[in-house]
Parts: C-alpha cells; structure tokens; sequence
C-alpha cells in the first residue's frame, strides 16, 4: 500500500499529485504562492532597508514547509531550490544571511526559469533574450543543412511551427519593458530566421522581406499581440479568462 506520495506511471497521477500538494500552501504564513504540478514558489514583499528581517520570514516559511513534507513524508530537495532577490538594480547579496533549506544553504541567483521564461534579479530580459536566440540559432543551424533540398514554402512553414513560438512564447510579459539592446539582439536573429526562408546570404538587406513571415517586424508583432491580449482584458464576457487577470488589471489607466 501506499501510504503518501503518488505512484508514478498511472493515468490519474498527475492529478492526484496536483490533489496531494495542493494544501502545502497552508504552511505559508507571510507570502504569496505560485504552485503548478510539482513546481512550488513563494515570494515575500519587503522595503530593501529591511531585507535581513524578510530573509529571517522566509526561513521561517521555509522551516513550515519542510515540516509539511515531513509530516507528509515528502523530500523536498534543496539542490534544486534557488532563491533570487529581486529590484530594479542588483543587489549584493553576500551580506546577506542564507537562506537553507533542510539545514541546506540555498545560494542566491541572478535570474530564475519560471515556466518558460527566464526572470532577472533586477528585472531586465537580457537572459531571457539570450536564452531565445541562442536556441532559435542552433535550430536554425540545422534545418540550414537541409535547406538545399527544401522549397521556399517548406521553409516558410518549418520557420512559423518550429522558431516563431520561441519569440512569442511570453511576448506581452517582457515586450513591454525589453531594453534596446535586446530588441536588436532579437530583431537581428529573427532576421536570420529571414534570410533562411527566402535564401539570402548572410548581412544581405531583407527589407523587401522584413514582412513576409509575421506580417511586419518583431517589434511591431509584438506591440499587435498586446494590443490583443489588452482588448479581451476589456472585454472579459466576449473571452475566456482567468478572473485575477480582470482584477489585477488597471482598466482606468488603459
């Protein structure tokens, strides 16, 4: 018999994993949570001049979970915990005292991957950014082998199903506040993306196919999709969308 966890392999684990973790929350007694399958965070709030007394809540938080998964007879693994201070400059950290887990230190990081989309400590883009060219390049060096023996259409449908979602993935979190450098970094790799569809040497001109793929540059593309995403938050009984996106949304200010 099992007596707690959930056995893997079978149809139904995942949502009796989801039903399982779901009350960890209640341990928390000063944060906020995130919770998706088995990817757990908590953020707490404080004023920078009173850091030192947030780390000490944090532990505390911390202490609670760890005697959930106890009492549940869960091991939550502190290797794979990360902990990030975040403003909008970076902070140092090495004053600060550690926050542990299990009696383990858990070292301050730069940035953190959450679902996807890599956040900074000081709330730039810029690793988010070079995560997505770096990714859409090395793919793109690959079906540049093949490209000899592909036609254009192909390789138009290969650069929309395979590379376009690494650019969209996230767009309206970070469009809106990516810094200048960034927005080249990405425009000149989605640029490359171009040349490949329609054959072009390398550091040639695209104007007159700057369009053909999204329908306009990046930047522009991005700016259509949050004007999208903005308009079904206005208009909430036309879409279906979770209730805090229409609460927590300035709709005066838009």
């Amino acid at each position: 018999p099992i007596h707690a966890g959930v056995a893997q392999g079978s149809v139904l684990g995942p949502l009796l994993f989801s039903v399982f973790i779901n009350d960890i929350p209640t341990s928390l007694l000063h944060s906020r949570f995130h919770l998706y399958a088995d990817d757990f965070q908590f953020y707490h709030q404080c004023d920078p001049d009173k850091l030192i007394d947030g780390i000490d809540l944090v532990n505390g938080e911390l202490d609670r979970v760890s005697h959930w998964a106890t009492v549940n007879n869960i091991k939550i693994n502190p290797l794979k915990s990360q902990a990030m201070v975040v403003w909008k400059r970076p902070l140092t950290t090495t004053h600060l005292p550690f926050i542990s887990l299990n009696d383990c230190s858990i070292p301050f990081s730069s940035h953190v991957k959450n679902l996807g989309i890599y956040i900074s400590n000081d709330l730039s883009w810029s690793k988010h950014v070079d995560v997505v060219c770096r990714r859409v390049l090395g793919m793109l060096h690959g079906l540049r082998k093949l490209s000899y023996c592909s036609t254009q259409s192909l390789r138009m449908n290969l650069v929309k199903s395979l590379l376009v979602p690494h650019f969209a993935f996230g767009d309206i979190i970070f469009s809106t506040s990516i810094d200048a450098e960034s927005t080249r970094r990405m425009q000149v790799t989605f640029n490359s993306c171009t040349r490949y569809v329609f054959k072009l040497k390398p550091y040639s001109h695209i104007s007159s196919h700057i369009n053909n793929i999204l329908g306009s540059n990046l930047e522009t593309f991005y700016r259509i999709n949050l004007i999208k995403y903005i308009f079904k938050l206005l208009n909430p009984s036309k879409f279906k969308i979770p209730n805090y996106l229409v609460i927590f949304s300035p709709l005066d200010s838009l």
